[in-house]
């Protein structure tokens, strides 16, 4: 889902997102292009697409300075075409996670 390219994102400090799902932690989203196939469906594969990724400090204890960050298997969590420069994601008050994408469209989910 990146192997193509990766361009502008964001970051934020987001409460679960820490070691072991515990604690504040930091999550990226950015835009990718690249061969695009759902784990859930993998029916669905696409040869190249845009998509929405998420990655994750590697190891919060051993890399202090953040340079080293992993992709989740459950990626590309947003797969749409021109998905580029999503902002900082925030939560609703009913525990909704939303991003704007450069073109205003907002996506959101439930966790």
């Amino acid at each position: 889902y990146d192997a193509d390219a990766i361009f502008t994102g964001s970051a934020v400090v987001a409460d679960g997102a820490g070691p072991d799902g515990v604690g504040p932690g930091i999550l990226i989203i950015y835009p990718a292009i690249g061969p695009v196939c759902w784990i859930s469906r993998p029916e669905i594969c696409d040869c190249c697409g845009v998509s929405l990724a998420h990655a994750v400090p590697a190891n919060y204890r051993m890399d202090p300075l953040l340079h080293n960050f992993t992709k989740p298997a459950y990626n590309p969590v947003i797969r749409v075409n021109m998905a580029r420069d999503p902002s900082a994601p925030w939560q609703t008050p009913h525990g909704e996670w939303r991003l704007r994408t450069f073109d205003s469209m907002v996506f959101g989910a439930a966790s």
